[in-house]
């Protein structure tokens, strides 16, 4: 099974700070592209995009996360494990 990104968290928090997903991820540091892939392309979230992301939005990463197995440290070390 993978974690994907939580569409609907990333949106809303999008929304609220009325900022745009390229001007999000710059903001994070993360790369656009990457997140691009992960947030459209229904790829498995990394901790390279996830972390970041939960950093600017001031949430654990398990809430940036659509998934529906595993403990938390479960799917940390799998996402660990992708990187």
């Amino acid at each position: 099974m993978k974690a994907h990104l939580n569409i609907k968290k990333i949106s809303a928090w999008s929304i609220e700070h009325r900022t745009r997903y390229p001007e999000m991820c710059k903001l994070a540091g993360v790369n656009y592209n990457t997140f691009n892939s992960q947030y459209y392309g229904n790829n498995q979230a990394t901790l390279g995009v996830v972390y970041p992301l939960a950093m600017l939005m001031e949430c654990d990463i398990e809430e940036l996360l659509d998934v529906d197995w595993g403990t938390d440290h479960e799917i940390l070390d799998r996402l660990e494990g992708d990187e």
